[in-house]
């Protein structure tokens, strides 16, 4: 294997993104599945990942979600459908 560099893949570090200031209908909808508290979330922007923390509702009664799967469409190709779990705190 001499010639080879190998690269292990970069871990992905977990982000947050802060939904609270956002308007429900404009920014994102927010759709809840049979289980009790998850849901999915559609909305625009880049650089969700499985695993990222989201946080929705509003300042005074924040819900933390974690994206379980995520899938990017391809046109506009920064809209996406999540997959919410509710982080149990």
């Amino acid at each position: 294997m001499a010639g080879f560099i190998r690269n292990k893949p970069a871990k992905h570090r977990k982000k947050r993104h802060n939904y609270t200031q956002c308007n429900t209908g404009a920014d994102y909808i927010f759709e809840p599945a049979e289980a009790e508290g998850s849901g999915y979330l559609i909305s625009q922007g880049r650089n969700v990942k499985c695993g990222d923390c989201i946080v929705l509702g509003d300042n005074a009664n924040p819900h933390q979600y974690q994206v379980e799967a995520i899938d990017y469409y391809s046109n506009p190709s920064d809209m996406w459908i999540a997959a919410l779990q509710p982080i149990r705190q």
